[in-house]
């Protein structure tokens, strides 16, 4: 249902917000060590569908980082690599508009 102006309500889709955090703020070197998701559809939250999990980076979480979102080495060491949980990412996402804080750099990063 579009409206006079041709655009189309956030009642009316399928999204998903999503966040990540990371290893640090520079999309080229940074590296993903936690992703969630939330669903939503037609303006209704999907809470069934949110995932929230941690991605080991293979690399150290710097201090800075950690003083951020609080997520240490230790947290990681036995997540899977980006490379395993990429796909399943992908599958959350499917054809859903893409929404969030931020979400230029979780793009960017993703």
């Amino acid at each position: 249902m579009k409206t006079p102006t041709g655009a189309m309500p956030l009642s009316a889709i399928e999204a998903i917000a999503l966040d990540t955090e990371t290893t640090g703020l520079d999309p080229a070197t940074a590296r993903i060590i936690e992703f969630g998701s939330l669903p939503l559809s037609r303006g209704s939250i999907l809470e069934e569908g949110a995932v929230d999990f941690l991605i080991n980076p293979a690399m150290a979480i710097p201090p800075a980082s950690t003083g951020v979102h609080g997520i240490r080495d230790e947290d990681v060491a036995g997540a899977q690599p980006f490379a395993k949980i990429y796909p399943r990412i992908l599958g959350l996402i499917g054809a859903r508009v893409v929404i969030g804080h931020n979400i230029g750099f979780d793009l960017a990063i993703l």
